[in-house]
């Protein structure tokens, strides 16, 4: 096969690979472990730390991390019990605010956030950074600012689904701010579960300069076939 040829099917296979990679259903990932917590926790041991937020606890359906399409698991509203024990994170008394790090377990694409905000007290906002391979999220890249649903008292509770600026990282931090006003006078703030639409680091969709390299090389590929047909 002729050079230029060879070229441009190599670029048109690689677009074909891009755009299927993009209609592929993502998956819902829970975090593999909590790195940090500034916040400590109200209760005992267990009943209501950090790990809470990461283990299912509570949700009125669960799902396989990693593999669990994520659009499906939400399409389905599932609920996080009112509960709090055993299921529910609460920072320690007088913590308003708490700085909490998770790590994926591996570098992921992380593109959306499901966010079960605690109904009794809850968080007024929180914002999510990208810290790559960094566990000390020392050039922590800001990935947004969100403010959940302020869910009523008494009910169970359904999640928040968050875009968040596409990043690709292993480390994620997490900085809560207060319960929304009028919940709870106390000082202290909850969680019910969180996870992200992920896909593995090395299936992620390349970056706009990476997809501005290939349409130049497939542009190239192109003009030199059209100059050889010419010359022929």
């Amino acid at each position: 096969m002729p050079r230029h040829s060879l070229a441009l099917v190599t670029a048109l296979a690689c677009t074909a690979i891009l755009v299927g990679g993009r209609a592929e259903a993502a998956p819902i990932l829970s975090p593999f472990s909590v790195v940090s917590n500034s916040g400590g926790t109200f209760c005992g041991g267990t009943d209501c730390s950090v790990e809470r937020t990461i283990d299912q606890s509570g949700l009125s359906a669960g799902f396989t991390s990693g593999v669990t399409d994520f659009d499906a698991y939400l399409a389905g509203n599932p609920t996080h019990t009112l509960s709090f024990f055993d299921t529910e994170w609460f920072s320690a008394d007088q913590h308003p605010t708490a700085t909490v790090v998770y790590d994926l377990g591996n570098s992921y694409s992380i593109t959306r956030l499901a966010f079960w905000n605690e109904e009794t007290n809850g968080v007024l906002n929180f914002s999510v950074s990208a810290c790559g391979n960094d566990p000390t999220c020392g050039a922590a890249v800001a990935l947004g600012l969100f403010v959940p649903t302020d869910n009523p008292s008494g009910f169970d509770y359904r999640a928040d689904v968050f875009n968040i600026a596409d990043a690709v990282t292993r480390y994620v931090r997490f900085d809560f701010t207060d319960n929304p006003a009028g919940d709870s006078t106390a000082q202290w703030i909850a969680v019910g579960e969180l996870a992200f639409e992920a896909t593995p680091a090395a299936n992620a969709v390349p970056e706009p300069a990476s997809l501005l390299l290939l349409g130049t090389g497939m542009a190239l590929a192109a003009k030199r076939a059209r100059s050889r047909r010419q010359k022929i």
